[in-house]
Parts: C-alpha cells; structure tokens; sequence
C-alpha cells in the first residue's frame, strides 16, 4: 500500500469522490513461513542459498525439521503443526485452514508481542498490557482506521473466527472511524458509521447467525452459478432475493466472479453483468469483469489462479465496460434496485419493476421506481401500468432518450437495454 503518507492520499482522494475504501481483514491466520518474511524478521531458519530461491523451490531452504518456533510467532499466538507448536483442532473455530497457522483468537491468555515483531529492526509494534491475541489483532486493525479513516472491512474466513473475535472487531472500528471523522470533518464523505461484510464459504442470501456477529452483509456465495441462467430463471431468483431482504434485518454481497472460485464466462460477460448488477441487495464486481480481462496461467493443481491475471489496462473490451457503466451508474442513482419490492411486467420481452413507496425498514428515503428490459432491442411497446402515472416522462438511461407514459404503455427504441426513471 505503498508508506504511509501514500495510503493517506489515496484515502483522502477517494473520499474527496465519495468512494468509501474498505480493508480486506483476516482475524484467522497469518501467512505461511516464506523466505523474504522469516530473512527480513530474523527467524533463524534458513538453509545457504536462500537467497537464489524461486516461488518454485523455496520451501527446500526452509528448515521445516528443525524449526526455530521460539523465534516466529510462538505457540502462544499461533497453532502450527511444525515442532513445538500446537496441532490445530478439529472444529471450524480451531483447525488450520489450508495448513496456514491458525491465530488463537480464543485463548483469554494474556501474551507479549510474538517474537518475530520483537525482531523485525523498523517494527511498529508496541507491546500491549494484560492483552490476548484477539485484543492485539483488533487494535493493530483498528488502528488502521482510526489513522486513515478506512470506511469498513470486508473480512475473511468468517466462519473460522468465533463470533466474540467479530463484535470485538466490530466494536473497536465503529469507535475508531466515529473518533477519525470528528478530528478529520473536511476528510469524511458524511457521518455514517462502520461498515462490515463477511466471507463465509458456502453461504446464501438468507439470513444467518452471523447477522448478529457485527456483519452488515455477508457474501452470497449462491449467485454466481445462478447468474449464468435465463431471465426466466433471474426473475423467480431476484424476486426470492427482494422477498428475503425486504425486512431489512440484512443484506447481502453477490458477485459473478471471484479469485475463490472462477470467472464468469467471458463470452457472456454482458448478460452477467447485467444480472448481477440488476441483482436485488449489495453487489461486487471483481477487477476486470467490467473490462473483459482475459484469465492468466494456472500452474498444475491451481487452477484459481487463472482468475488473478494482470489487469487488462492496455486492451479494455470497450463495449462491455460501456454496458457495465450504464448499469452502474443507473445502480447508484436507484436504491430501488438493491431494497425494492420485486414484480414482473412482461414475459416475452422479459420487463420487470422495483419499487420503494416509502421509508422502508433497511432507512431508504422516500420513493424510489425502476422500470428495466435487460438485454432488450428493437421496438418496444410495453404495458407498465401501475409503476409510474399516466402521462409521466420518462427518461431510459441505457439509451437517453425520453418518453412518455400513456395509457399504461410506453413506447420506445431499445438498444441492448432498457433502464427508465423518471424524466429530471
């Protein structure tokens, strides 16, 4: 993130745009041992010639057998399965993850700094009094909020993290973004509080218990299948989805590509963007769907790391990144798309509404109303009685041009999509 003034001005910049700049936090584990890391904390466990290793051969100069465990986390902080740690356990709270070493959030022992903060020559790390391991983990991530005033976190391995870890988290973050906006009031976008999402594998759109652990949102691990299904199939899915979340008890993250799973097809990126972002409740794009960003290589038995290619910067598919700021940009203006109650108009064309009449329960101002043909083109002549007054203009903000309501139909050209509001 490049020092510390840097990553100030970045913070600043976007909020001097109205961007929110979250944190991707990991309360589960540190990284495995590498070489770079174990050479610049002096962890004394390097065989001669680590200096020449690869990505390919560096486990070889690591003296796994003989590990100088007491230089290195400790077995107080972590859980490691290599001499003198602790096994892992055998439940989500405990094992180690992809054989990662597994922080002891749990423990209510009170520890020092790990030995390999003690050792690094420019740490920052300061040693905190009768603290646990979870109560250095949340002050070190909080503390980046209340210094830069990043706006949330979206947090990893959820499910593998006690829900105490998470409110404490949680807690301390609402606290240190409230204390960064009253001594930064020119910096801050407005007033609202901190905001967290979770990674919980495997989970859906409903409701779960991790509502309740400090989480505004958690990823919906269902979409991104879904997401490859006709409008038929979307319809039934996005009228479930509106059903689910319209009590506003909780919201959800969906997305159509993921550095975990795959990538979207890229043949049909437009139909999936559309989906995803016509989707009802909270949605991300990952880098380069907006962009066609072809996949890279994938060594042998990593087939995700397709998913990771460079950014393509110098050859953008300017169609579908056209396509997807039209959509985006209708998105942020409409909170109706994301809380609004869900029906459809049409069939064939496939034409749908959502709506917000007033205040709903998740605190959306006023009124809000959409009338959308996804992926529509050629002359259109639909009956949208009900959604908007006879007589009201309206404006399609896929292709700007204007129309009027009458007789509970509206007419009008097409031209790969239809996204009406109503007319400024």
């Amino acid at each position: 993130m490049g020092t510390r003034d840097e990553l100030r001005t970045m913070v600043d910049t976007a909020h001097a745009q109205g961007i929110r700049v979250l944190f991707d936090v990991v309360l589960n584990h540190p990284g495995y041992a590498d070489i770079r890391t174990l050479a610049d904390y002096k962890v004394p466990v390097l065989w001669p010639g680590h200096e020449g290793a690869t990505l390919k051969d560096y486990h070889g100069y690591i003296d796994y057998n003989n590990f100088a465990f007491d230089a290195w986390w400790g077995r107080d902080w972590v859980r490691a399965g290599l001499p003198g740690y602790t096994e892992g356990g055998s439940d989500d709270y405990t094992m180690q993850l992809a054989y990662l070493p597994d922080f002891r959030t749990e423990s209510a022992q009170a520890v020092g700094l790990p030995p390999l903060l003690r050792h690094k020559p420019d740490t920052l790390a300061r040693a905190l009094p009768a603290t646990t391991v979870r109560g250095y983990l949340v002050s070190w991530l909080s503390d980046w909020v209340r210094e830069f005033g990043v706006d949330g976190f979206r947090c990893d391995t959820v499910k593998h993290v006690e829900p105490a870890s998470w409110l404490a988290l949680r807690a301390a973050s609402t606290a240190a973004l409230a204390d960064w906006k009253r001594r930064h009031p020119a910096q801050k976008i407005d007033d609202a509080p901190f905001w967290m999402t979770g990674e919980a594998w495997g989970q859906g759109p409903e409701r779960g218990a991790w509502s309740d652990a400090g989480f505004d949102s958690m990823l919906n691990f269902d979409f991104q299948d879904a997401a490859e299904g006709d409008w038929a199939a979307l319809d039934a899915l996005y009228r479930r989805y509106a059903g689910l979340l319209a009590g506003g008890d909780h919201d959800i993250l969906s997305y159509i590509s993921s550095h975990d799973t795959r990538l979207y097809p890229r043949a049909r990126l437009r139909h999936g963007l559309s989906a995803l972002l016509l989707a009802p409740g909270g949605v991300q794009l990952f880098y380069g769907d907006e962009s066609a960003r072809p996949p890279g290589a994938a060594p042998d038995g990593d087939p995700r790391q397709a998913t990771r290619s460079d950014m393509n910067w110098a050859s953008l598919d300017a169609a579908t990144l056209a396509h997807a700021r039209k959509l985006g940009r209708f998105r942020a203006r409409h909170i109706a798309l994301a809380r609004g109650a869900h029906t459809r108009l049409s069939e064939q064309p496939y034409v749908f509404a959502r709506r917000i009449d007033a205040t709903d329960a998740s605190g959306a101002a006023g009124a809000d109303r959409v009338i959308v043909a996804p992926e529509a083109s050629g002359p259109l002549d639909i009956a949208v009685a009900g959604v908007f007054p006879d007589g009201a203009r309206l404006r399609d903000a896929y292709s700007g041009r204007a129309t009027v309501l009458r007789k509970g139909r509206v007419a009008l050209l097409a031209e790969g999509s239809v996204l009406l509001e109503a007319a400024p």
